[in-house]
């Protein structure tokens, strides 16, 4: 036992093994692998997940069944775990490593569940979890965007970034749009109703993950008349992004990122991603005094803390405003 754990922990950094799963359900329940109970439980939980959620946990699997995979559950303790997270952190983030001790708190508390082993023997408990990072933002300025869109690029590049900056949606919302569905340019305003979805190579449309994204967003009079000049290039078609080869299809935004910062680059103003649009339009929003739950509604945020806490670094400003109220009572 101990031999196998060392040999796993000696390959640990750039040779993680595939291993192929194993659905099974061994008579034995004493002497499950960690393989098997990864899978067993996968395979009932991703029915109440979404796929691209469901695809992660299997690809994450590469790195967790490299280092446990041929280890008996009743085996692992926390030390192997705790050295299996300072693994990791040798080449992945902290809020990246947190989510595989999720998955293993998952999985683990399944085992419980079916008796494989006792809840006292669950090897999770004490296990010191790496925190998930505060991401540093980095939102333009609108003279940067201007700047931006001063720059050659294909044109559904130039779109994207418009629509971005000027609602806050994401990359996935922006490239589901419908217009007939989708836009109503009488009361200019975008109901937010599906998105591209990524498993790997596969891209389709689904309905937004959270009840939250499902949300209307008002719209200015530029992006109203701008928004109609694109279905108007695209008469009848079905999405506001169609597919070169086939407009019956929405286009993948493949690259865009790659395409905003060489537009950074030749503007002269630090490099950011297609993301960074979305920050900026919750970052002059609240710069300008918009309550935050306006934004948060905007940006399809499940409550209004998350708002607050990605967009924390604004404070002082909106605490300068509070301020002025009463210098001027």
């Amino acid at each position: 036992m101990a031999r196998m754990y060392n040999e796993n922990k000696i390959q640990k950094v750039n040779r993680w093994s595939a291993h192929k799963p194993l659905i099974i359900i061994p008579a034995n329940f004493s002497s499950i692998k960690l393989s098997e109970l990864y899978f067993e439980w996968l395979s009932l939980h991703e029915i109440e997940i979404e796929k691209s959620t469901a695809y992660r946990y299997k690809k994450e699997y590469r790195r967790i069944g490299a280092f446990f995979g041929d280890i008996n559950v009743k085996d692992i303790t926390s030390d192997m775990i705790q050295d299996f997270i300072s693994v990791l952190l040798e080449d992945l983030s902290h809020t990246t490593v947190n989510k595989y001790c999720q998955n293993l708190k998952l999985c683990f508390r399944y085992a419980i569940s079916k008796g494989y082993i006792s809840e006292k023997n669950n090897p999770m408990d004490g296990v010191i979890i790496p925190k998930r990072q505060q991401v540093e933002i980095y939102p333009f300025s609108p003279a940067e965007i201007d700047i931006i869109l001063q720059q050659a690029a294909p044109k559904w590049v130039r779109d994207g970034i418009i629509i971005a900056y000027r609602t806050g949606m994401r990359l996935g919302e922006i490239f589901a749009l419908e217009p007939l569905l989708d836009i109503n340019f009488d009361e200019q305003y975008i109901s937010v109703q599906r998105a591209q979805c990524r498993v790997g190579s596969e891209v389709f449309i689904k309905t937004p993950k959270t009840p939250s994204s499902v949300r209307r967003i008002d719209i200015d009079t530029y992006l109203a008349l701008h928004l109609l000049e694109m279905t108007e290039e695209n008469p009848g078609g079905k999405y506001l992004f169609p597919r070169p080869n086939n407009p019956d299809l929405p286009r993948i935004p493949w690259n865009i990122s790659t395409y905003l910062k060489q537009m950074c680059r030749d503007a002269g103003i630090p490099e950011r991603n297609f993301h960074a649009l979305r920050h900026t339009h919750a970052s002059i929003l609240l710069s300008y005094g918009i309550h935050p739950k306006i934004a948060q509604e905007r940006l399809g945020h499940a409550d209004v803390k998350t708002t607050l806490t990605t967009y924390s670094h604004l404070t002082p400003t909106i605490q300068k405003q509070a301020v002025s109220v009463f210098e001027n009572l």
